[in-house]
């Protein structure tokens, strides 16, 4: 099946070669957007990647643990290409020991005298947004969180992202690295990273496209760490949108919140229904309610108004020679 390249207008002439689907409005006329309580809030389509909604979605906002969305993409990257397996042993360093043992974070709590993999660790940042365990995967395939973090930008440059500003590989304020001698070089200790909610929306969908096996992770709702270790915690997730959660809507299995004081209650969802995927991003929300409530009235505007057609298949030749022009995103 063909897929648009990202983040562009295409226009369809000449013969096809495989079957095409776009996410359309379900009425011929254009769709009036909803107006969302948050700083920014921003909606596509995973296939085509078509705009369905976009609310500020270009403004470089603080994004917390949404951040770790693109650690995981370079996990799987580093599994795929053989640097790393999943059951690399991972070493913690006295920084990542550190940053886990801060209670008043998302962490377990990690030891220097017990054998963690890939997997375990992977986990971890996937269902408990673990920030320990974020820093020990990234020295393990970097070397140090600030060369993982220039990774991490090459990543979002060769994306066509742009409006970003990352300092870390968790989302966390500088100070705590500050802290703790392992500040970026030439960061501002009083930042965060940055991103666009359209950024946000990039990260996810490359993800979702190249390893949507993370949702079988996502999806978890409740975890026991290291079970049997004799150093156990109950990772319960931070995505009250699954099934058995308090804000539960059909369909979603996915992806990342982050909440700092900056960024406010903020989630990037993703949900399936009636074989069309949608992801949203919501920055900046006041609280739980605003950011699984709106995020929940998002995913209704975009499965209300938009339904995914084939409008050719494979073999088949457009009717006319002149260029069929697609609504712009």
């Amino acid at each position: 099946m063909i897929k648009y390249n990202k983040w562009t207008t295409r226009l369809l002439s000449g013969s096809l070669l495989a079957s095409i689907f776009l996410a359309v409005p379900e009425a011929a006329a254009a769709v009036e957007p909803i107006e969302v309580s948050s700083e920014a809030a921003f909606v596509i389509d995973n296939e085509t990647n078509k705009i369905l909604l976009n609310q500020n979605g270009d403004a470089s906002l603080y994004i917390a643990s949404m951040t770790k969305m693109i650690p995981l993409y370079l996990v799987h990257e580093a599994i795929e290409a053989g640097t790393i397996a999943w059951d690399t042993p991972v070493p913690i360093s006295d920084y990542a020991l550190a940053i886990s043992q801060n209670y008043e974070l998302s962490n377990v709590p990690l030891r220097k005298d017990f054998t963690y993999t890939v997997k375990d660790l992977y986990e971890a940042m996937v269902v408990y947004s673990a920030n320990g365990a974020t820093i020990a995967v990234a020295e393990l395939i970097a070397g140090s969180e600030p060369a993982f973090v220039d990774m991490m930008k090459e990543k979002l440059d060769a994306w066509g992202v742009t409006g970003h500003a990352l300092y870390n590989t968790t989302g966390l304020p500088n100070h705590y690295a500050a802290e703790l001698g392992n500040l970026y070089p030439n960061a501002p200790v009083d930042e965060e990273n940055k991103m666009t909610a359209r950024g946000i929306a990039t990260v996810a969908d490359h993800l979702l496209d190249d390893y949507p096996e993370v949702l079988e992770v996502a999806k978890i709702e409740d975890k026991v760490f290291m079970e049997g270790s004799g150093d156990e915690i109950h990772m319960m997730t931070y995505n009250l949108m699954l099934p058995n959660q308090p804000y539960a809507r059909a369909g979603v299995d996915g992806l990342k919140t982050g909440t700092t004081d900056a960024s406010g209650a903020s989630f990037t969802g993703t949900a399936l229904q009636d074989d069309m995927r949608v992801i949203t991003v919501v920055i900046g929300a006041e609280d739980n309610d605003g950011r699984f409530g709106e995020t929940a009235r998002l995913m209704d505007f975009a499965f209300g108004n938009f339904e995914k057609v084939q409008i050719a298949s494979s073999g088949d030749a457009v009717a006319t020679e002149e260029k069929l022009t697609i609504a712009k995103r």
